[in-house]
């Protein structure tokens, strides 16, 4: 249990992360089929924060320590199987989840600007609440309470795990995996074994939606019980809660990490690290999702089926412009950036997937394809 807290405290600092317990190669790794479990005990909370601080003072106190040292396990021996690759470089991968259970995935043709599906499956019994992507995995949760692990390279599924109600986002940073669900919990487990190494019932109401602070150890969470939370995910500690006038949907945090902001049905307010108000703006109708797609533009999917761009200042946050985008409600929205290609893709709940292209000012629309499905959440990377 000391190891693995020590390991806690690692949680999210540069380096990907906790080292696995037992050091494997890459796609030794991959080859290992998850197990359910179930940790034998559950690390306490921190004391709580009770005097005034701010963002900043946190980020300037906070300094990471030095992973620790564990000796390598024997490595394990696997066999090799002929399955289907993603090896094109430069190509936009795209995985959506949808109402009816299933998990489906395109490339994008740079040339042609066409997709191709390359797999779909249905591997739960319940709604796609979340998706999860990086270049080694490829994670699914639905209203069944169990995440669906596949290996993104071999598109094939490879193991689930389960947890405490439905989970409400997903997020893979370094090797570890962040879960928070519909019960209030937040979950942290490792991808190499897909243990539990930290679970914490973080509100007491669903948990809309999670922001990582650019640092990597700082997370902002926001609930219906109406508190909005800073995690020290290094430490595994709260930091600070703020009780607000009403629960938020949805929390970004800016690529440089200066200002976060807030949104509650079509209300957005901004704040800097001090936890000063900086602005506040009305969108035209309520968001269900939203991303930063550059340091000063925050993207919006509204109910009535627009894109809304906020443009945030230090000082300020004004409407930029809006524009019709789909037939319904935008679910989910996605931002992948290579180079001088910033790529946006929306989905909504009528079945339409939009790939579009951002120029720094405005999106241009680059592929439009609808599914006979009700699109949930989608994801997008390139590789």
């Amino acid at each position: 249990m000391a190891r693995r807290r020590a390991q806690a405290r690692m949680f999210l600092l540069g380096g990907g992360g906790w080292p696995a317990p037992g050091a494997v190669d890459e796609e030794e790794e991959e080859e290992q089929v998850p197990k359910k479990v179930t940790p034998k005990k559950v690390l306490k909370r921190a004391p709580e924060t009770t005097e005034e601080t701010s963002l900043k003072s946190i980020l300037k106190t906070h300094k990471p320590k030095e992973d620790p040292v564990e000796p390598p396990k024997k490595k394990v021996k696997t066999v090799k199987k002929q399955e289907t690759q993603v090896n094109a470089k430069n190509t936009l991968m795209i995985v959506a989840g949808t109402y009816d259970s299933s998990v489906a995935g395109w490339t994008l043709n740079e040339k042609t600007n066409k997709l191709q599906s390359i797999f779909a499956v249905k591997p739960h019994q319940g709604y796609i609440s979340g998706i999860a992507h990086s270049d080694k995995w490829i994670l699914s949760a639905a209203s069944d309470e169990a995440i669906t692990i596949f290996n993104a390279k071999r598109l094939r599924e490879v193991g689930s795990v389960g947890s405490e109600g439905t989970p409400t986002r997903l997020r893979l940073v370094g090797n570890n995996l962040l879960v928070t669900t519909a019960t209030g919990q937040i979950i942290i487990m490792r991808t190499s074994d897909w243990m539990t190494i930290w679970k914490e019932q973080a509100h007491k109401k669903r948990i809309n939606d999670v922001s990582l602070h650019p640092s990597g150890s700082l997370g902002i969470t926001v609930g219906d019980d109406a508190f909005m939370k800073l995690w020290d995910f290094s430490k595994c500690k709260l930091v600070l809660q703020i009780k607000l006038k009403a629960s938020q949907n949805l929390v970004n945090f800016s690529p440089s990490g200066e200002v976060y902001a807030l949104c509650a049905e079509q209300n957005v307010t901004v704040y800097n690290l001090k936890g000063d108000k900086v602005s506040e703006t009305k969108l035209a109708s309520e968001a269900h999702c939203s991303t930063f797609i550059d340091e000063s533009s925050l993207l919006f999917g509204l109910e009535d089926g627009t894109l809304e761009l906020v443009r945030i200042t230090p000082n300020s946050c004004s409407q930029r412009w809006r524009m019709a985008a789909h037939p319904s409600r935008i679910r989910s929205i996605a931002f992948a950036t290579e180079g001088d290609r910033n790529t946006v893709v929306t989905v909504c709940s009528s079945g339409t997937l939009v790939v579009w292209e951002y120029d720094g000012s405005q999106l241009s629309e680059i592929r439009r394809q609808t599914q006979d499905t009700r699109f949930t959440s989608v994801t997008a990377i390139w590789k």
